[in-house]
């Protein structure tokens, strides 16, 4: 049901919705966006602002050159389904040259964002007011996860958006060694050890020895992890869950004593065992490695973030399903903290996160009694 101040932007979809029903969603967001072009006569006005920014359509980059030279993006737009499903959906005085229609789906292609929704892909939506695409999430957008190294950001980005970021972020050189670093020689340090020119420092303990094979180790070790999680992911894919379980358990095993828990390698591992114990009720394993994945999320993603917030409720309800009500409480008050942030106080993520709280709560009364 619409709204009496949406009716003016959803009539003319109502319209055409009775004349075809598009099976892409992007078809209905174009035509939602020529329509808007149509009622603001193409000026900006009051949805396209964001704090102190202004953005029109027109200002965003189509980069159709790039498009047209590259064939796995959306280039050959009069043969692509998206032009001809608009075409059908929009009636023909209404619907815009084959020209601008073209940058209009190269615009959305370009910007637009996935909306999710528990964990899934539900929608697309265009945010005008949002500045440029960067890897630092702060009143910018990160179209790419941060997680990664410097290195395979700036390819995506590249590859996806044609153009060489230079944002802080990728210019935190610090940041991509801590992303794979290693323990400290010192037993009683908590913090990572990075390799720079050959060398070893703890960030703690300043620079430290190894034996002379320990770079040499390193490498191998980090070798051996990349080629198993390139085959992990393959077999998740065709849910082949217990083979993932068991190469991840055997790569930690191997590197849980080199690595350290900041090393975003170990950490995609270590998300592995994270999925398929759960999977398996494997609770224990899920608990002792949840943890740890928690460590390397809050570090590497900051205190807000929609990822954290997810692995927060993924463990919580694996200290539910273990009865343990205490440290399933514990953690769901800090997920509702992070969920109010990332997604709001409405949003069904965190009514869930509520939910489940108070059936933690109740169980508690229970075994009280």
């Amino acid at each position: 049901m619409y709204t009496k101040s949406a009716w003016k932007d959803h009539k003319n979809e109502c319209l055409c919705l009775k004349r075809y029903y598009p099976d892409d969603e992007d078809v209905r967001l174009t035509a939602r966006i020529i329509y808007k072009l149509k009622l603001f006569k193409r000026k900006p006005n009051e949805s396209e602002k964001f704090c102190d920014v202004s953005r029109r359509f027109q200002d965003l980059m189509s980069h159709s050159t790039d498009t047209m030279r590259d064939s796995g993006s959306l280039s050959l737009f009069a043969e692509s389904l998206v032009v001809k499903s608009t075409n059908i959906f929009i009636p023909e005085e209404d619907c815009p040259s084959p020209h601008e229609l073209s940058e209009i789906i190269r615009k959305v292609d370009i910007n637009g964002f996935g909306i999710e929704s528990n964990g899934k892909i539900i929608g697309t939506g265009l945010y005008l007011g949002y500045r440029n695409i960067i890897c630092v999430p702060v009143v910018f957008i990160s179209y790419i996860d941060t997680f990664e190294s410097t290195k395979e950001r700036q390819e995506k980005l590249k590859k996806r958006y044609y153009f060489d970021c230079t944002c802080i972020k990728c210019q935190d050189v610090e940041s991509d060694l801590i992303k794979m670093s290693i323990l400290c020689p010192n037993a009683d340090c908590p913090h990572p050890t990075v390799i720079k020119n050959g060398s070893f420092i703890c960030l703690n303990c300043g620079e430290v020895k190894f034996e002379k094979s320990k770079l040499s180790q390193v490498d191998k070790i980090t070798e051996k992890c990349q080629k198993a999680l390139v085959v992990m992911n393959e077999l998740m894919e065709s849910k082949r869950y217990a083979d993932v379980y068991e190469i991840a358990k055997r790569c930690i095993k191997q590197s849980k004593t080199t690595f350290h828990l900041f090393n975003i390698l170990y950490a995609r591992i270590v998300e592995k065992v994270c999925q398929t114990s759960r999977f398996f009720s494997e609770w224990e394993t899920a608990i002792e490695h949840g943890k740890q994945l928690l460590v390397s999320y809050r570090y590497h993603y900051g205190k807000y973030h929609p990822i954290l917030a997810r692995e927060l409720f993924n463990l919580a309800t694996v200290y539910f399903n273990c009865a343990n009500c205490i440290d399933s409480q514990i953690v769901l008050r800090e997920a509702l903290d992070v969920i109010s942030v990332t997604h709001s106080k409405h949003h069904p993520f965190y009514l869930e996160c509520q939910r489940n709280l108070m059936m933690c709560q109740i169980g508690l009364k229970f075994h009280a009694t």
